[in-house]
């Protein structure tokens, strides 16, 4: 788990180099439980609603759930828009990182901090190549 802290963020980073929210989970997905998600390249998750777009476009690769489990993605509502992913690694847990001001960390997604900013809990149906 070492390995996942303290990342750098990069937009659309999808390597230990640099990454963005989604590159995270998709990262800890591709390298922890070998499941191949899609790349999703290109989304300004800051400007828009395009993560939450992005779920709501892929139904039949998305199925949100009541109690996730390890692997799980967690959507967030920043400024009223869900834009922000965490990636479920147990219970109460989530690996995340936030923006480029934040590295990767480790947090409790049911703080005070995050709780009341839960949109959804999703799990991957499909694999992508």
């Amino acid at each position: 788990m070492d390995r996942f802290l303290n990342l750098d963020y990069k937009k659309d980073g999808r390597s230990f180099s640099g990454l963005d929210c989604y590159g995270l989970v998709w990262l800890y997905n591709r390298i922890v439980l070998r499941r191949n998600l899609p790349r999703f390249l290109g989304k300004d998750i800051y400007q828009s609603s395009d993560i939450e777009k992005t779920v709501n476009d892929n139904k039949k690769l998305f199925e949100e759930v009541k109690d996730p489990i390890e692997g799980d993605l967690i959507l967030f509502s920043i400024l009223g828009f869900g834009t922000h992913l965490g990636v479920i690694i147990k219970k109460g847990k989530m690996l995340h990182i936030f923006n480029e001001k934040s590295n990767s960390c480790i947090e409790n997604y049911n703080s005070v901090k995050w709780r009341n900013r839960i949109l959804g809990f999703y799990r991957f149906t499909n694999e992508v190549v």
